[in-house]
């Protein structure tokens, strides 16, 4: 996640409660045919109550805007290096089990692997 102003981007650690929400955005954004390298997304976070009674936090991610042409310009060099990064990195499960997991240069989408979480 690149933020305003800034030319670092952030890596956005969201909790399992949030990757359905996630997923769905990304999938929706895909699904109208956007690169999400195209767009500002908003978020926001939402009070739930798990079924236990206990709240949290959930995050919630919307449609900003499009990046206009000069934001384009300036994002695609980063997202590429991004993409190549992404690419060579595992992640690590709650159990604290290393897996490979393949990324598609394309979407950025994260493919599990068969037989994966």
């Amino acid at each position: 996640m690149l933020r305003e102003g800034e030319v670092f981007p952030m890596l956005l650690s969201l909790p399992t409660g949030s990757l359905g929400m996630f997923t769905r955005y990304i999938k929706r954004l895909l699904g109208k045919g956007r690169k999400t390298t195209s767009t500002v997304t908003r978020f926001t976070l939402k009070k739930e109550t798990s079924k236990g009674g206990i709240v949290y936090a959930q995050a919630q991610f919307a449609l900003d805007r499009a990046l206009t042409p000069e934001e384009m310009r300036l994002i695609e060099p980063l997202a590429a290096q991004v993409k190549e990064y992404a690419q060579r990195v595992a992640f690590e499960t709650d159990a604290m089990i290393e897996v490979e997991y393949s990324i598609d240069p394309e979407t950025g989408e994260v493919i599990t692997p068969l037989g994966g979480n």
